[in-house]
């Protein structure tokens, strides 16, 4: 069987700031996997006392920055302007305590 999509977390030894990545099939961009798979990473880390979750996003990837914010990501502006990344970053410690399917519904 052929994954659909997979997303994981690697976070630092002090559990500080995690790092996400997903990757959906591309014939399956569009149809929420995405943001599904985002939503449950930001639960994960939020139960695990994680402060800052982050994503590198490539800048051309607006489909993904799109997500990134409505889910509540915010841009790290500490990212120089001519770099072909986007460094989005949301703070657990600040969000509400909303369930995946929550976000997801988004």
């Amino acid at each position: 069987m052929t994954p659909h999509g997979v997303a994981r977390t690697v976070s630092d030894p002090d559990n500080i700031e995690a790092e996400f990545a997903i990757i959906v099939r591309s014939d399956l961009k569009g149809a929420g996997l995405g943001r599904l798979l985002l939503a449950q990473l930001i639960e994960h880390a939020r139960s695990r006392g994680t402060g800052r979750l982050v994503g590198i996003v490539l800048r051309e990837n607006e489909r993904m920055l799109k997500l990134a914010h409505a889910m509540g990501f915010e841009d790290d502006h500490s990212e120089p302007p001519s770099s072909d990344q986007r460094r989005v970053v949301m703070s657990l410690a600040q969000t509400s305590l909303a369930t995946a399917e929550e976000l997801s519904a988004g």
